[in-house]
């Protein structure tokens, strides 16, 4: 993983050692947490939280099965605490993390969805999750004309 400073022509500033696997997505934590943190979520079930002023990852937290991506991070601060929220894909499941422990607080299951990103709204103190359906025997849901944008 790299750093890349655009207004000097895409030179590249600073090289990070990441993951074995591919990177799903990764989220910065700017509004009440720190600029310099940076957290990758990965393929091999994995999210790392990098401090960017260092080449190697600062905490790694453990999605619990290899072959399930962790396939969304997000860092964030409720009420100055710093968490971690990750989303998986093939385990169906979000799970909310208390960083200074290093543990995990709770999990929400996504029924017969597999995370496929999400993003938190400061304002509202609301996670918001796109999904997508893992199992063709469940029936796709009726949504109404007005509902559906043009």
């Amino acid at each position: 993983m790299a750093a890349v400073d655009i207004g000097q022509g895409g030179k590249i500033v600073a090289r990070y050692l990441s993951h074995g696997g591919r990177i799903e997505s990764f989220s910065t934590s700017p509004l009440a947490g720190d600029p310099n943190l940076l957290v990758t979520a990965c393929a091999d079930s994995y999210t790392r939280i990098f401090d960017l002023r260092r080449p190697l990852p600062v905490m790694m937290f453990d999605g619990g099965h290899s072959q399930d991506a962790t396939t969304s991070a997000i860092l964030l601060h409720p009420n100055g605490i710093p968490s971690l929220i990750t989303g998986q894909e093939s385990r169906e499941r979000i799970m909310f993390w208390d960083i200074r422990a290093r543990s995990l607080v709770y999990e929400l299951s996504t029924g017969n969805n597999g995370v496929e990103s999400m993003v938190w709204d400061v304002g509202r103190s609301t996670l918001w999750a796109a999904t997508t359906r893992m199992h063709d025997e469940y029936t796709q849901a009726k949504i109404p004309k007005e509902f559906i944008a043009r």
